[in-house]
């Protein structure tokens, strides 16, 4: 219990859409993650991420020599070692940034959770995470005058809802309202091209994830979602590959796969709604395809 308490002290605050101020934190909602350790617990062997990501260190290590002997000469090879530590010494410090920002915004969150806590302690809201649906003017209405907080949350939820229903929007539109999209890939029959972001080949069964919390990812299945973000990460344990729709070398998605030893496919388009849970795929990160298989 104390390594839990220490874990929440120290990585709480993050979760699931955490750049939105409205997302639950670990903290509010530690369902993913004891759902994730009770999986490992059940399959600690062929399941470790620490095993997994010391093997996926020493691979690195191996690869780094072998390309600084490739690189042609001795002053060469020196400036690629040079390089080479400088990204392996300092290349985690560019997501810095990210982790003090989430932290200020969950503290933040607190702050407004405890404002919704008095709000419904004076019968003005139902339920605290409908203080999000409201506006800074919206809660001195209520606060003040008495307002009806569901009355002035309407007009928000309408265009929430809206946006919603208008599916998924475009990646790029440029200046003029063009809306576009990048030539299709020449790709072998009944496969599907995409961007390869990490090294690998796996089959398994789908599973489409709308959110981190939908549904578990069981040992040996290919996540296929829209896009990633840290808080998507203890999915990636059990994933024998990831299907995105949205990304690149340097998304989310990418690096953790990366990280963790396991093939990643982005680009690929619409994604969530072209495969099904148990559909049989295959990832091939070399050629950047996922070919259909049968069942």
């Amino acid at each position: 219990m104390q390594a839990w308490r220490d874990f929440l002290h120290a990585y709480g605050f993050r979760g699931p859409g955490e750049l939105d101020l409205a997302s639950p934190r670990y903290v509010d909602n530690p369902e993913p993650i004891l759902g994730q350790v009770w999986q490992l617990w059940n399959d600690p062997e062929s399941n470790d991420p620490v095993a997994r990501f010391e093997e996926g260190g020493w691979e690195w290590e191996r690869a780094a020599v072998q390309l600084e002997k490739m690189a042609g000469g001795w002053l060469k090879e020196k400036k690629f070692h040079f390089l080479y530590r400088v990204i392996e010494h300092f290349g985690g410090y560019r997501e810095n940034h990210k982790y003090y920002l989430i932290r200020g915004v969950a503290k933040i969150r607190m702050l407004v959770m405890d404002l919704a806590g008095t709000l419904c302690a004076r019968n003005l809201l139902k339920n605290q995470e409908d203080i999000f649906d409201l506006t800074f003017e919206d809660i001195r209405a209520v606060m003040e005058n008495g307002a009806s907080a569901s009355e002035a949350a309407k007009p928000h939820l309408d265009e929430i809802n809206a946006l919603f229903r208008s599916g998924a929007l475009p990646p790029v539109i440029d200046s003029r309202g063009w809306i576009l999209k990048p030539e299709a890939r020449v790709t072998e029959e009944g496969a599907i091209s995409g961007q390869p972001v990490s090294s690998g080949k796996a089959r398994g069964k789908v599973k489409v994830l709308h959110t981190a919390n939908e549904k578990p990812i069981l040992p040996g299945e290919i996540l296929v979602a829209s896009a990633t973000d840290p808080g998507w990460t203890p999915l990636f344990v059990n994933a024998a590959a990831i299907i995105l729709e949205v990304g690149g070398t340097l998304q989310h998605g990418a690096l953790v796969a990366r990280e963790y030893g396991k093939p990643c496919v982005v680009g690929i388009a619409d994604a969530v709604n072209r495969f099904a849970d148990g559909m049989r795929v295959e990832v091939d990160d070399s050629a950047g395809i996922v070919r259909m298989l049968n069942p």
